[in-house]
C-alpha cells in the first residue's frame, strides 16, 4: 500500500507560496489548470484570506503571509474598465469574440470569457444603472464582433473567393472539403439565419456566388469549347480530324456521350452552334 504523501503545514504552504510569487509575479490564480497552483490557490484563498477577513489567522502566520506582496488584500476584484479596455484589445488582436471553451484556449480567453459570462448574465432591467451599462456595453462589442467559428469561415470564404479569381473556378480537394457540403445542399443558404447560425445574408451571399463559379470539369470543358470555336473559326469551319490535334480526343467523347445518352441538352445545345462537331438531328419520319 503506498504510504500517504504528509500534507504541508500552514508555514510550509506560505513558504511555497513565497516561492510562487517570486517565480511568477504573480500569486496563484482561483481557476488555474495546473494541480500544484491550484492547491496554492485554495490554500490562498480558502484559508488564509478566509482566516484574515474573519480576524482568526494566527499572527506568526499572518507576519509570514504579509511578506508576500498581495497575499493579504482582500479586494481581489478587478478594475472593470481595464478588463473591458482588455477585452476589445483581444478581440482587435484576434478578430473574434472569447471561445465559450477552456480547452486549448489560452488563459486570457478562458478569463475574459467568464468575466464577460459573469457581467452579462440575468436581465440587464434589474441590474443598477452602472451595472446596466456594463451589461449593454459588452453585448454592443460583441454582437459587433465575430464568433471563432464566424471568423474562421470568413476565412475560408475568402480563400475560396481568392481561388476563383486566379484560376476561373471554385476550388476542390481536401482543403476545401468544407466547401462541399455547401455544394451538396447540406447547409441551406437561404434564410432566415437564427442566432447560433455561422450564415448570415452577407455569407450566404459570397457561398452563393462561389458555387455558382464552374467545377474544375466544367472548367476544363469551357476552355475545350472556347478552343474549337477558335480552332473553326481560324480553319473555315473545319474541325479537327486527327489524333495529331490535342482537341480531337476531346471532340470524340463528346460524339460517344451524345451517341449513348449522356450528353446533357445545355452542352447538346452549345455544341451544335458549332457546325459538324454533331450529328444533324434526323426528323420524326425519317426515325419512324
Amino acid at each position: 500500500m503506498t504510504p500517504a504523501t504528509p500534507r504541508r503545514t500552514a508555514a510550509e504552504s506560505l513558504e511555497a507560496l513565497h516561492w510562487f510569487q517570486q517565480e511568477h509575479g504573480r500569486l496563484p490564480k482561483a481557476n488555474a489548470t495546473d494541480r500544484a497552483e491550484k492547491t496554492l490557490a485554495n490554500f490562498l484563498f480558502g484559508t488564509v484570506r478566509s482566516r484574515e477577513r474573519r480576524g482568526t489567522l494566527l499572527t506568526d502566520l499572518r507576519e509570514q503571509a504579509a511578506r508576500i506582496p498581495g497575499a493579504l488584500t482582500l479586494d481581489t476584484h478587478p478594475d472593470q474598465d481595464e478588463v473591458f479596455a482588455d477585452l476589445k484589445s483581444f478581440i482587435a488582436d484576434t478578430g473574434h469574440a472569447p471561445r465559450h471553451t477552456r480547452t486549448g484556449v489560452p488563459a486570457r480567453e478562458v478569463r475574459l470569457r467568464a468575466w464577460i459570462s459573469n457581467n452579462v448574465y440575468g436581465d440587464p432591467a434589474t441590474k443598477t444603472p452602472r451595472l446596466r451599462a456594463r451589461h449593454e456595453a459588452i453585448v454592443n462589442l460583441l454582437t459587433a464582433t465575430p464568433s471563432y467559428a464566424e471568423k474562421n469561415l470568413d476565412e475560408r470564404i475568402t480563400a475560396a473567393e481568392q481561388f476563383v479569381r486566379e484560376n476561373g473556378y471554385r476550388p476542390s480537394g481536401r482543403d476545401m472539403s468544407w466547401l462541399t457540403e455547401y455544394v451538396q445542399g447540406k447547409y441551406l443558404l437561404s434564410g432566415p439565419f437564427g442566432a447560433e447560425s455561422q450564415l448570415n445574408d452577407i455569407r450566404a451571399a459570397r457561398l452563393k456566388s462561389i458555387i455558382a463559379s464552374p467545377s474544375l470539369v466544367e472548367h476544363r470543358w469551357n476552355e475545350n469549347l472556347a478552343a474549337l470555336t477558335k480552332y473553326a473559326a481560324g480553319h473555315s469551319g473545319t474541325l479537327p480530324g486527327n489524333w495529331s490535334h490535342p482537341l480531337f480526343g476531346w471532340l470524340t467523347v463528346q460524339r460517344r456521350e451524345y451517341r449513348h445518352g449522356r450528353l446533357s441538352q445545355a452542352r447538346e445545345r452549345v455544341l451544335r452552334g458549332i457546325p459538324g462537331v454533331l450529328p444533324q438531328e434526323r426528323r420524326l419520319a425519317e426515325a419512324a
